[in-house]
């Protein structure tokens, strides 16, 4: 029984991430100042001076004493404003479920790829 437990606990910790990471492939022809990435708008991961056609890689980070559900945001930021804005993924009790993300961001979307 003792066995039982703890294969289960392995297997749901098991599926929790501490950082997932991503891939951002930048296919629209407009440069953004900031692309921002965030669980928690305290800790965001930020890429700077984004070109057309850039690939970029990173991870989204959390704070290790935020325990709280919810779901990821990207902020795609030209000349000081949000141009777009998406909800994406989920996470729970601080901890990722995905282990990476592959965004695509397009002219008039944002794809994402959960894996």
């Amino acid at each position: 029984m003792k066995k039982l437990i703890f294969f289960i606990s392995l297997i749901l910790f098991g599926c929790v991430s501490k950082e997932p990471k991503l891939k951002i492939i930048n296919n629209s022809p407009i440069s953004y100042d900031t692309i921002k990435i965030f669980s928690n708008a305290d800790k965001p991961f930020l890429l700077t001076n984004v070109k057309p056609n850039k690939v970029l890689k990173g991870k989204i980070l959390f704070d290790e004493m935020d325990q709280s559900d919810g779901a990821y945001i990207i902020e795609l930021i030209k000349q000081g404003d949000v141009e777009r804005q998406k909800s994406f993924g989920y996470y729970t009790n601080g901890g990722a479920l995905n282990r990476k993300f592959i965004i695509t961001i397009e002219q008039d979307t944002i794809k994402i790829i959960q894996k």
